[in-house]
């Protein structure tokens, strides 16, 4: 499902099955400045593959599914549009005129004059051979397709028509108005078929079920109404926090989801229950921290949210809200805790459920809370804060340990070294401050010439980074003080972390100026080369996004995540991916996708089914995939395939081609499963000899029956195949 609106100009797209985001489309890279929001209505092509959406005031958008790539921009301007059933046209509603548009090209193939106030608002019929509109005056009419001559026009309400959908057996046409009633009509004749009334406020929004027995009408009443066709008998309300701007039916009819001001909702129609909510913030996210076992990643916003997911499906466990601006978070094996500005303290909460525990406070409100870390152990909280002091807490009974003083601006930035006994902070100040546990400065270095506004400490604690503003990057040696080495970005560092093993370091940063494309860079720690710049989802809000306001990466890295300026929390598996550059079809018939469908596992699969049945080593279904290694010189290396078989007894077997011998080795062998299995295969301390002198990779999966069999009607789905090269 995909929605826009609270965030202007971006899409963002959701897997259905488990509410993750899969993607953000839009102004998130300076290639859409032309399509600017709020952009709606959204709709799918027939086969799924393609989003178009009208920009409201400026042109429509067509993205691929599978990538999100802006494949291009239709410059007809209007305030709503409608795809023709067979995905080959699109009405646009363009004031005075209906016009229809080649969805190929873009061209106008036809201009339908409107003879009356402006038209607002379009739909095809279920057989394309009919376009309605509906407009301000609250008239209804209907044109033939093939050559624009009028069918039917109809004066439905005494206000604006703002929902029009014909009923998917083409039977009927429903209309929702500003008279705060819906109108169900003939769609041959014309003829009033019903008048439904109930809600308190305009008809937003209009949906059918797909077997035309239940109309959905959302409405600025903050309701969702739904209606038996063809009785129109009221069968439920469903109340919603704000107005409701969009309705749509799962094809089953068993889910609805619908668009509210700032958020995204799914119901089960039969029970008439909130399934869920997908928007996990509606403002900024300013903390995104994993747990130390990497099981769960939490994150803060500026709604006054904590969020707790589970890393290994990406689902919402629970959400907290400590209200205010959540402006630092950190987590411990037990804990997370929240520093806020309204008031101004720091709440602790249990991981496990969400309880509150106790607020920490000396007496009265603290100052602005900008970063916190817990000590290794759990039991100390440190906190960096607004009037240039670190406090150290003990978090068992939220008693003030000590203060640490030192720095003359902001602490923007708190860490412990691993083993606990020194605590560091960055400051606006320019300077890093050293102090040991028991409140003693050690040292401070610097002057940077910059505010810093990140600091992250190396494994083995030999060394400390910090990033600033002016987009400086800066690593001195914890134990003397001493500066190592100093490089520039072009534009601030928003946030910084060391790789587990710390042999490199990510930072976030924006570059460019208006429309800047903000990334996530990877250097090598010892002499600060450039490894890998990675864009993936990297995008924020408005012509000038932020992007991502910060990271981590997860203690047993394989995972990182990023909070964004658009209330998108964002988590992946290590940037260093090697996506794959091509597939050969061994054995077996293609039936759909390609290899540009493996980067990611968002549901565009490539799907084949067996070409002759064989022995083991003649599979019936055998592919190829060729990537290229994404570091001359990785630590690791593995490789992790997504897919699923349509049929149960089946084995899959991955193998990879050993670049000195010229052989494939098989390295993972099991039972294929029929929902989404997702294997990831660490190919050990000699993954060398599966990289050839120029970086190529190359990867065999196979998928067999387990007892023979004749049967050619089973088929594979491959989501995703990468290579990740660790650090």
């Amino acid at each position: 499902m995909a929605a826009s609106g609270y965030f202007g100009d971006t899409l963002k797209l959701w897997r259905a099955s488990d509410g993750t985001m899969v993607r953000t489309f839009g102004n998130t890279s300076g290639a859409n400045q032309f399509i600017f929001g709020p952009m709606q209505p959204i709709t799918f092509t027939p086969d799924g593959r393609t989003i178009i959406a009208l920009g409201e005031g400026s042109a429509i958008g067509v993205w691929n599914v599978a990538d999100g790539k802006l494949l291009r921009i239709i410059h007809v301007v209007g305030p709503d549009l409608a795809l023709s059933p067979d995905g080959t046209l699109i009405a646009v509603a363009a004031n005075d005129f209906i016009k229809l548009v080649r969805f190929s090209d873009g061209a106008i193939v036809r201009s339908i004059p409107w003879p009356s106030d402006f038209v607002q608002r379009v739909a095809f019929s279920p057989d394309g051979n009919a376009v309605a509109g509906g407009d301000r005056a609250g008239m209804l009419r209907t044109f033939r397709v093939a050559d624009g001559s009028p069918l039917l026009s109809i004066p439905a309400h005494a206000g604006d028509i703002n929902a029009l959908r014909y009923s998917p057996d083409g039977t009927r046409i429903a209309t929702g108005s500003a008279d705060h009633t819906i109108k169900l009509w003939n769609s041959t004749n014309g003829d009033p078929a019903g008048t439904l009334a109930g809600h308190a406020d305009n008809v937003a929004t209009l949906a059918f079920s797909a077997n035309s027995t239940l109309l959905a009408s959302g409405s600025n009443d903050s309701t969702v109404k739904l209606w038996s066709i063809p009785s129109g008998a009221l069968v439920g309300t469903l109340t919603q926090p704000t107005d409701v701007g969009s309705v749509s039916f799962h094809p089953s009819g068993n889910k609805l989801a619908l668009a509210c001001d700032s958020d995204l909702r799914e119901w089960d129609v039969p029970s008439q229950t909130l399934v869920r909510s997908l928007l996990r913030a509606s403002n900024r996210v300013s903390r995104t921290v994993f747990t130390p076992d990497s099981t769960k990643l939490v994150s803060g916003s500026h709604d006054g949210k904590l969020s707790v997911y589970d890393v290994a499906t990406g689902g919402l466990l629970r959400q907290i809200t400590p209200g205010g601006n959540v402006f630092a978070v950190a987590a411990s094996a037990t804990m997370v805790a929240a520093g806020t500005n309204i008031p101004n303290v720091i709440q602790l909460y249990r991981l496990k459920d969400g309880a509150f525990l106790r607020t920490l406070t000396p007496a009265g409100s603290l100052p602005y809370t900008y970063s916190t870390a817990f000590s290794p152990d759990g039991a100390t909280l440190a906190s960096g804060h607004f009037n240039q002091v670190v406090r150290l807490w003990n978090v068992a009974d939220g008693s003030l340990l000590r203060t640490l003083t030192g720095p003359t601006a902001a602490v923007n930035g708190v860490a412990y070294t691993s083993d606990g006994s020194r605590v560091l902070a960055a400051s606006s100040d320019g300077f890093v401050y050293v102090w040991d546990t028991g409140g003693t400065l050690l040292r401070s270095m610097g002057p940077a010439g910059q505010e810093l506004s990140s600091l992250a400490i190396s494994p083995d604690n030999q060394f400390v980074l910090a990033a600033g503003r002016s987009g400086q990057l800066q690593l001195w040696r914890v134990d003397n003080g001493s500066f190592v080495y100093g490089f520039s970005a072009t534009r601030g560092i928003s946030d910084v972390r060391f790789s587990p093993t710390g042999f490199a370091f990510y930072a976030t940063r924006q570059d460019g100026s208006l429309n800047g494309i903000s990334t996530l860079r990877v250097y090598r720690t010892s002499d600060h080369s450039l490894l890998e710049t990675y864009s993936v989802e990297t995008g924020g809000f408005g012509n000038s996004p932020t992007g991502p306001l910060t990271i981590d990466v997860s203690p047993n890295g394989k995972y990182l995540s990023y909070g964004r300026d658009d209330a998108t929390v964002v988590m992946a598996y290590n940037t260093l991916i090697a996506a794959p550059t091509s597939t050969t079809l061994i054995m077996g018939q293609l039936l759909s996708g390609s290899f540009q469908d493996l980067v990611m596992a968002d549901g565009a699969a490539l799907v084949v089914r067996p070409g002759f049945n064989g022995d083991r080593q003649s599979a019936p279904v055998q592919i190829d995939i060729s990537a290229h290694s994404p570091l001359p010189n990785p630590t690791r290396l593995s490789f992790q395939v997504v897919a699923s078989t349509s049929l149960t007894g089946f084995q899959q077997e991955v193998w990879m081609r050993n670049a000195q011998s010229g052989m494939l080795e098989l390295v993972d062998s099991r039972p294929a499963t029929t929902a989404a299995q997702t294997v990831r295969v660490d190919l050990g301390p000699n993954f060398a000899r599966f990289i050839d002198p120029a970086g190529n990779l190359l990867a065999r999966v196979k998928w067999f029956p387990l007892t023979q069999t004749g049967s050619r009607s089973w088929q594979v789905s491959v989501d995703q195949a990468v290579w990740a090269a660790g650090l």
